[in-house]
């Protein structure tokens, strides 16, 4: 990977998979809840279906831990915002004007007033950038790290049987939050990249219409059931 914009693709992808994981289960339970039919179809093969939807869990919880690698080695949010530390160059006023002008030879009328209006970001902004990171880093490592090692990756002997006590110190709104922050990276670095747009973070909940995709295809798949 040589730019910034490879760097997003990847983390684009593993963003990708984690929410739609995350909110097909979600959906599959919400919709089997409240249709008596649907429920009463997928009662026909509940082994099948209990299996796929461990299997989405557990995607979940793997994705949040690539995502949130400490390892200097692995590809993660951490390697990302470092990436873009070291190479902030490529966010400057030269570099927006040639992703603009797109190979074109003559520049248009209106990329001069653009260029003008952008925000270019400097190395305070990327710091803040990885603070935030690193807050809900902590989040991840205190709640769900002990799930996805424990209990998804690996299987701890002192915790079989006890899984209720871990997933009691989660809650759906915190994990939905972090997901939606690794959303709002993915998009606050590829606004400020491809439109000079500085880089800022939402309480709203942010998913980019990867649970909106994944409510459509699970009530699709479902109602085909019945």
């Amino acid at each position: 990977m040589k730019s910034v914009d490879d760097y997003l693709k990847e983390f684009s992808n593993e963003v990708a998979v984690l929410t739609k994981a995350h909110f097909t289960w979600k959906y599959v339970n919400a919709v089997a809840s409240a249709d008596k039919q649907i429920l009463t179809a997928l009662k026909r093969t509940p082994s099948s279906w209990n299996i796929f939807l461990h299997s989405l869990q557990t995607t979940t919880f793997i994705s949040l831990g690539r995502i949130f690698d400490p390892n200097s080695n692995s590809f993660s949010i951490h390697r990302l915002a470092r990436y873009c530390s070291k190479n902030i160059n490529e966010f400057d006023r030269t570099n927006l004007k040639i992703r603009k002008m797109d190979g074109d030879v003559k520049e248009p009328e209106w990329l001069e007033e653009y260029l003008n209006g952008a925000y270019y970001p400097n190395k305070g902004d990327i710091k803040r950038l990885r603070e935030e990171i690193s807050s809900h880093r902590t989040t991840y490592e205190t709640k769900y790290k002990p799930i996805r090692n424990k209990v998804m990756a690996h299987k701890d002997f002192s915790k079989i049987g006890k899984n209720e006590e871990l997933f009691g110190k989660t809650n759906i709104t915190e994990l939905e939050g972090i997901i939606s922050f690794c959303n709002q990276v993915k998009l606050g670095i590829q606004e400020q990249y491809w439109n000079g747009r500085k880089i800022t973070f939402t309480n709203d909940l942010i998913f980019d219409g990867h649970d909106q995709s994944a409510e459509k295809e699970v009530n699709d798949l479902l109602e085909s059931l019945k």
